[in-house]
């Protein structure tokens, strides 16, 4: 099993009820193929991490990679994991200000050069910020 983090930048304007109804989307088919994790969405960007067994998720990000709604896809991590960060969810979702991002105890910039962990196996900072978000949200 693996999780892969990635942003990405939408190509369009999103209204909230465009996001919702992809959201019932995404859920459906991440139940479908036992995949689970969390998005945010603000300022135009997506940060998102996905997990699953190995071939779900790479199928996936293929996917996300090619959809012409959002582009530049960064992955920002890919880690082999025992058990799944986030189980119960099929797609954890939040817009989310940059207040809201800056305010999550453990925020990296991703501006900053120090972004990427500088050795494999690290935790990736932007997994940090997803679970505290979860948690500072009351998501979990």
């Amino acid at each position: 099993m693996k999780y892969i983090i990635y942003m990405s930048t939408a190509s369009m304007y999103f209204q909230t009820g465009m996001l919702e109804t992809m959201l019932i989307h995404f859920r459906k088919n991440n139940e479908a193929n036992k995949i689970t994790g969390m998005m945010l969405f603000g300022d135009g960007i997506f940060l998102q991490v996905l997990e699953g067994n190995d071939r779900d998720v790479d199928t996936l990000i293929k996917k996300i990679k090619k959809d012409n709604r959002h582009h530049s896809v960064i992955q920002l991590d890919c880690q082999t994991i025992e058990e799944r960060i986030f189980p119960d969810w099929s797609m954890g979702f939040k817009v989310a200000s940059a207040e809201d991002f800056t305010a999550i105890k453990g925020f990296a910039d991703p501006a900053s050069p120090n972004f990427l962990p500088a050795q494999k196996g690290e935790q990736h900072p932007a997994l940090s910020i997803l679970k505290r978000f979860a948690e500072s949200t009351r998501m979990t």
